[in-house]
């Protein structure tokens, strides 16, 4: 192949070199042979764009991703293993063009169930702006965008506010954003915005009484791939690196989050975000502390057989690790130890609403730069409402790739 692009360069070259040479004697009498020479300059850089595209290798393509084994023992139930794999696929389509696309595969209920995580394409516009579309990470806080891969994540399970169908916060979602950063010196400011299809609000409590389930009436429904109406939810988060180990994060969102023809309610969700990483010489090893708190604010409104209720929620997760990777043991500097706190606050007037609080402490040993083992104790503590408190035992092999 790269004798034919070499090969297919030199005729081309040839050609040219034969058309120019008489043309610079008659250029002086001929305004359309100059012409015509542009034309075939302009013919042969098509040329070689094509032939260096035929070249393999030409297309960044790559395949990434994570996967994980786990064993969970909750207690009042039966202890299970489980296991998944999420590919990421990233390509390069062109110099500005990018798409990238991650399939969720996970054993549950005797079958392999694929979701689509995401897929997604940008485009970048500038050093300081991208934008794109589909259905991508929503940056709305730290832990969906940059932390819920379980090699990246501390420990085995989400935060109560960022839990899959439970939490407070839309995982993912559909639509277009725009986003970049500038820096100044040392300090940083990212950006990101988006316009999406908005949530769904629950009319009814569903029921079910599943582990961790908050769909309660009232709660917001993000699974929403047909909007229910015309409003779109908008957002945004903007962080601020006044240091390059310190980063504070605001986001936003709001929405119209009833069918239409509807008398319309609206949602204003509000995060509050903290990283921190620093090393630590004389204890040989790095701190890293996470910190993130929502506020949901959904407007009140009645139902049939349901009166109208102060529909307001909030909850968030502290969480702080240390890596010993100054040890002179080799086995002690691949020790993690990590300890998270959840809240979920909820209104406490509605049939299936309760308040969850959690204390998890977990001890993770790195394998390699993304792979771990790591083993946690969950104390789960449930503060009104008639759901049984379950504390659990997790265990996860979690690898990226």
């Amino acid at each position: 192949m790269n004798r034919l692009r070499s090969g297919t360069a030199g005729l081309l070259g040839t050609l040219l070199l034969a058309a120019a040479l008489p043309a610079q004697e008659e250029s002086r009498e001929s305004p359309d042979l100059e012409r015509m020479i542009q034309d075939l300059r302009e013919e042969v850089d098509r040329l070689r764009r094509t032939t260096d595209s035929l070249v393999p290798g030409s297309h960044a393509f790559v395949m990434t991703g994570f996967g994980e084994l786990g064993y969970t023992d909750l207690q009042g139930r039966p202890s299970t293993f489980g296991a998944a794999v999420n590919p990421i696929f990233l390509w390069q389509v062109e110099e500005n063009l990018l798409v990238e696309t991650e399939l969720e595969v996970e054993l549950e209920d005797r079958v392999a169930n694929m979701d689509l995580g995401y897929a997604n394409l940008s485009y970048v516009l500038s050093d300081e702006w991208m934008i794109g579309g589909g259905k991508f990470l929503t940056p709305f806080g730290l832990f969906s965008e940059r932390i819920h891969p379980s090699w990246i994540n501390r420990l085995p399970d989400a935060p109560l506010v960022f839990a899959h169908g439970t939490g407070l916060v839309p995982p993912s979602s559909l639509g277009v954003w725009a986003r970049g950063a500038v820096r100044q010196g040392d300090q940083r400011l990212n950006y990101a915005f988006f316009l999406t299809n908005g949530p769904a609000m629950t009319v009814a409590d569903p029921g079910g009484g599943a582990e961790g389930d908050h769909g309660a009436t009232g709660a917001l429904e993000f699974d929403n791939y047909d909007d229910i109406n015309s409003n779109k939810a908008f957002g945004g988060r903007l962080g601020f690196l006044p240091a390059p180990e310190l980063e504070v994060g605001v986001s936003g969102m709001w929405a119209d989050v009833l069918p239409a023809g509807m008398e319309q309610a609206s949602a204003r969700l509000y995060g509050l975000d903290v990283t921190f990483q620093h090393r630590i010489p004389s204890w040989k090893g790095n701190l890293r502390f996470l910190a993130e708190w929502v506020w949901s604010q959904v407007d009140s409104v009645a139902f049939p057989g349901v009166r109208a209720f102060d529909n307001r929620r909030n909850g968030g997760y502290l969480q702080a690790s240390f890596r010993f990777l100054g040890a002179a043991s080799d086995f002690l500097s691949r020790i993690e130890p990590v300890v998270r706190f959840d809240r979920l606050n909820q209104p406490n007037d509605v049939e299936g609403s309760f308040d969850e609080q959690r204390w998890t402490f977990g001890v993770d040993y790195w394998i390699g730069p993304s792979a771990a083992l790591k083993v946690a104790w969950r104390m789960d503590e449930i503060l009104n409402g008639d759901r049984e408190e379950g504390d659990a035992l997790l265990v996860q092999f979690a690898m990226g790739f």
